[in-house]
C-alpha cells in the first residue's frame, strides 16, 4: 500500500512539475511577443521622430543634439533587443529581426558619420537603408501580431 501511495505521489508531483513547465513556456512566449512588439513600436516611433529632426538639424544646433541622442538611444534599443532569447516557435522571426537590426545599425552609424562630417541631407532619408529596414520590421510586426492573436 505504501508503494502504491508513493508511486501515486510521484506521478502527481511529476504532473505538477510538467504543468509548471508548460505554464512557464507559455509565459515566456507571451513575454517575447510583447517585447518584440514593443521594440518594433519603438522603431516606428523613431522613424516618425527622425525625419523632422533631420530637417530641423540642418539649421538648428539643438535639433542636431536631439538627433544624435535619438540615434544613440535607438542603437541601445537594438542592442537590448538583440540580447533576447526567443522561444522555439519564434526563432525564425527573431533571426529576421536580427538581420534587419544589423542593417539598421549600419544605417544609424552612417547617419552618425554624416552628422560628424556635416553632410546631413534630409532628402536622402526617405529612400535610405534606415527607412527600408524600418519598413521590413513593420512587416515582421504583422507576423508577431498573427502569432499572438
Amino acid at each position: 500500500m505504501k508503494r502504491i501511495l508513493s508511486l501515486l505521489l510521484l506521478i502527481l508531483a511529476f504532473g505538477i512539475l510538467s504543468a509548471c513547465s508548460a505554464i512557464e513556456d507559455v509565459s515566456n512566449s507571451i513575454n517575447y511577443i510583447e517585447e518584440a512588439t514593443d521594440y518594433i513600436n519603438k522603431v516606428n516611433a523613431f522613424s516618425n521622430e527622425v525625419p523632422p529632426l533631420i530637417e530641423k538639424a540642418t539649421t538648428d544646433y539643438s535639433a542636431l543634439n536631439q538627433l544624435e541622442t535619438k540615434l544613440t538611444e535607438m542603437e541601445k534599443e537594438i542592442a537590448e533587443f538583440n540580447q533576447l532569447t526567443p522561444p522555439e516557435f519564434a526563432k525564425d522571426i527573431h533571426a529576421q529581426i536580427l538581420e534587419h537590426n544589423q542593417a539598421l545599425e549600419s544605417a544609424i552609424k552612417e547617419y552618425t558619420e554624416n552628422i560628424k562630417n556635416n553632410h546631413l541631407d534630409p532628402a536622402t532619408l526617405q529612400n535610405s537603408e534606415l527607412m527600408k529596414q524600418i519598413e521590413e520590421l513593420n512587416k515582421i510586426l504583422e507576423q508577431l501580431q498573427n502569432l499572438s492573436g
